[in-house]
């Protein structure tokens, strides 16, 4: 190619110059990888916020509440918190495999 200059058209250039290509595309990967991560764990810390909360939410109400009903609510929530996790946790398995 005569567009090229001399020091480009050497073979020992050219075998580096690809390697820092194959390179740049392993860091954009990488890159993608760990923000597809940030933003699950951003998703999952926000989730576990909102369920804080509401078990706040309740344990307010629960305090002045009959402590047999306090007691059956408590383990409503705790099951379905419970439930929520471990749907999380699926989940997140499925979205990292899927970057695999």
């Amino acid at each position: 190619d005569n567009n090229n200059p001399d020091y480009l058209k050497n073979p020992g250039i050219q075998a580096a110059l690809t390697r820092i290509d194959h390179l740049f595309d392993h860091v954009n990967k990488v890159h993608t990888k760990i923000g597809a991560t940030q933003t699950s764990i951003e998703a999952n810390n926000e989730r576990a916020t909102a369920m804080h909360l509401n078990i706040e939410i309740v344990k307010s109400s629960v305090s002045d509440a009959d402590p047999a009903l306090a007691v059956i609510g408590i383990q409503e929530i705790m099951q379905t918190l419970q439930s929520t996790m471990y749907v999380t946790s699926q989940i997140q398995k499925l979205s990292l495999l899927s970057y695999m």
